[in-house]
C-alpha cells in the first residue's frame, strides 16, 4: 500500500508497519517500523525533561559546602559584631566611672568646704550624705544611700590622711572587669586624685604607666575576672 502527497512524497506500507518513504524528488529519506520508533522516540524525549527537570533542580539548590561556607561567614560576622558591641558597653563604663568620681570629688568639696573629712570638727561626711548631695541618680540606689558604680558594685568612702589627718577620701570601687581594668588605670582624673593602686598594686602616678596598668591588671593571675580599685582623692587639692 502507498499514499502521495500535495508535495509528490511517496510512503509505501508493509503489513507488519514496515514504511520507506521518498521525497517529492524521489530521494531516499528513510526506512522504519513504527512499533520500533515511536518507543524509542518516547524514550528520548522523557530523558530528555528528566535531564532537565534535574539541572532546574540543581540550579535552584545550593551544595553542603556552599551552606556551611554560608553558615561560616555569619558566624564570623556575628562574632566581630558581638565583640564590638562588648568593647564599646567597656568603654561606656570607663567613662562613666570617671563622671562618677568627678561627681564625688565636686559634692565632697561644696559638703566639707574645709578639707577635715574626719569626726569631731570635721563634717564627717559618708557615702549617703555624697550621694545625696551631688550625684546623678545613675550612680546610686533608689534612696540615694548607697552609690553604685557602672559596673555594679557598691562604692565605699572613708576619710584618709596624706598630709594632714583625715584631709583626703579613700574611694574604693570594686568589680573593675578584665577588659576595662587597664584602661581604666591609665586614665587621667586630674589633680585632685592622688593615687591608684589596683588590686593593691600602686603606680608611680595617680595615672598608671601602659606597664604598670598591664601588671596590676594581671596581679592576680588569669582566674581574676574583676579588681578592686582603690583612688586616694583630695577634693579642691
Amino acid at each position: 500500500m502507498y499514499d502521495v502527497d500535495a508535495e509528490g512524497a511517496i510512503c509505501l506500507e508493509g503489513k507488519n508497519g514496515h514504511s520507506i518513504s521518498t521525497g517529492s524528488h524521489g530521494h531516499y529519506i528513510s526506512t522504519s517500523s513504527r512499533s520500533a520508533v515511536v518507543p524509542s522516540v518516547m524514550q528520548r524525549l522523557l530523558g530528555n525533561h528528566q535531564n532537565n527537570l534535574s539541572s532546574r533542580k540543581d540550579q535552584a539548590g545550593y551544595t553542603p559546602l556552599q551552606i556551611g561556607a554560608g553558615l561560616l561567614v555569619v558566624a564570623l560576622l556575628v562574632g566581630l559584631a558581638v565583640t564590638e558591641i562588648g568593647t564599646m558597653f567597656t568603654r561606656q563604663k570607663v567613662q562613666s566611672t570617671l563622671t562618677m568620681l568627678a561627681q564625688i570629688n565636686q559634692s565632697a568639696a561644696d559638703l566639707c568646704p574645709n578639707g577635715d573629712y574626719g569626726s569631731g570638727n570635721g563634717c564627717n561626711i559618708d557615702v549617703g550624705a555624697i550621694a545625696k548631695d551631688g550625684l546623678s541618680k545613675t550612680f546610686t540606689d533608689t534612696n540615694q544611700d548607697q552609690i553604685i558604680s557602672p559596673f555594679n558594685s557598691s562604692v565605699t568612702i572613708e576619710p584618709a590622711t596624706t598630709d594632714q589627718s583625715n584631709d583626703s577620701l579613700t574611694i574604693t570601687v570594686p568589680g573593675v572587669t578584665a577588659g576595662a581594668c587597664e584602661s581604666l588605670a591609665t586614665k587621667h582624673l586630674g589633680g585632685d586624685i592622688i593615687s591608684l593602686s589596683v588590686n593593691g598594686t600602686q603606680g608611680a602616678q595617680p595615672a598608671m604607666t601602659a606597664n604598670e596598668a598591664e601588671g596590676a591588671c594581671a596581679a592576680s593571675g588569669k582566674d581574676s575576672t574583676t579588681f578592686t580599685f582603690v583612688y586616694v582623692m583630695k577634693p579642691g587639692n
